[in-house]
């Protein structure tokens, strides 16, 4: 009797790779694409000036090593992007004040 097994990877999406640059001005449309992707438990790569992270359908964000590995977990998403509303249970934008 064989075993066969499906190759799941092969029906699944790769994850999404945004760049985002903290600080930077007209950062509006990414701020809303990330926000959209959490709200949607969808995971994705982000890249910024200095480190590469993962941001899986949990809404928690791993460093990539030196050893090519997203294994480091630095925090949850919530308190990682600054513009993310942290005192709420969905996820909202946070208004900017001026």
């Amino acid at each position: 009797m064989k075993n066969n097994f499906l190759n799941m990877s092969s029906f699944l999406p790769d994850p999404v790779h945004i760049t985002w640059i903290p600080g930077k001005k007209r950062q509006k449309t990414v701020q809303k694409r990330i926000l959209r992707l959490l709200k949607r438990f969808k995971a994705f790569y982000l890249n910024t000036d200095e480190d590469l992270f993962f941001v899986d359908g949990g809404a928690w964000v791993y460093k990539k090593q030196e050893d090519n590995k997203y294994n480091k977990l630095i925090s949850h998403a919530k308190n990682f992007f600054p513009f993310i509303q942290k005192n709420v249970k969905s996820w909202r934008y946070k208004e900017e004040s001026k």
